[in-house]
């Protein structure tokens, strides 16, 4: 099994995801004036032996190590396998004007148009944890992927949702148009997700929507949910995929359903 899979490479197109964390309340709907995070840390491993359960497996993560924020302020570690993390206002040096190119929505430019900003007064700080003192992992991410093959329509449907934190100084709704499109599957390597399973891909594009922004951001810290869903329909006569349609959704909240996840860049 290849290690560059499918579901790596399409989370890339959602750059906005790339910024992660979560705190210990579980459920999270609104914004926080202090964020805290104590949650047990895992590792995620693709296992394709059995197509008919999840493909994406979670292991708790048991070991020590140290973490960063880059220098927002906040405190924290992994210790015995659980993140403890701390943090109020950033440091003042590290708020940025908010704008499309510091929120990282340009990156979702094809996929998005007509973005707007409520207000061009306000500064967030974006959360980025990566470990220090790891030469396995550089960074951890809130996520929660998992796979459910429809035997009754004959399609496998691959779900990758991940929470970002956002830091924002003054109420901000920011909004952005969806589209729905078309693209090639050159640059994503099928093959290489699918290598242990009985199915040639013969479809040749994908048919992806992007779900309407609009996210009313609060003072403090705002959690921002990406959940991408990619669907591979399989014709079970030719033993081939022959349709892949994928839905990306941007949105506010958290759930106790995601993990903290150990990963490389």
């Amino acid at each position: 099994m290849k290690s560059k899979t499918l579901l790596a490479t399409l989370t890339t197109i959602v750059v906005l995801a790339a910024c992660p964390a979560d705190t210990n309340t579980g459920a999270v709907d609104g914004s926080m004036a202090i964020l805290i995070l104590s949650d047990q840390v895992y590792t995620r491993s693709t296992n394709t032996d059995n197509i008919f359960s999840s493909i994406i497996t979670y292991d708790q993560y048991n070991n020590d190590l140290d973490i960063s924020d880059g220098g927002l302020g906040g405190t924290g570690n992994i210790r015995n396998g659980r993140i403890n993390y701390i943090i109020e206002n950033p440091a003042d040096a590290a708020l940025i004007p908010l704008n499309v190119d510091n929120a990282q929505l340009a990156a979702l430019n094809g996929f998005y148009s007509n973005f707007n900003i409520s207000r061009n007064d306000a500064h967030i700080a974006l959360l980025y944890l990566v470990t220090t003192d790891s030469i396995d992992y550089t960074i951890l991410t809130r996520e929660n992927i998992k796979s459910i093959l429809n035997i009754f329509s004959m399609s496998l449907e691959i779900t990758s949702e991940t929470v970002s934190y956002i830091y924002i100084d003054k109420d901000t709704a920011i909004t952005a148009q969806g589209s729905q499109s078309t693209y090639p599957l050159t640059d994503i390597p099928i093959d290489d997700f699918l290598t242990d399973y009985m199915f040639n891909v013969t479809a040749e594009t994908i048919d992806l929507t992007a779900q309407d922004i609009n996210l009313g951001l609060k003072k403090g810290w705002n959690p921002v949910r990406t959940t991408l869903t990619i669907k591979l329909r399989l014709n079970v006569s030719n033993i081939e995929i022959d349709s892949i349609s994928g839905d990306i959704r941007i949105s506010l909240g958290d759930s106790s359903s995601h993990k903290w996840t150990l990963n490389t860049l």
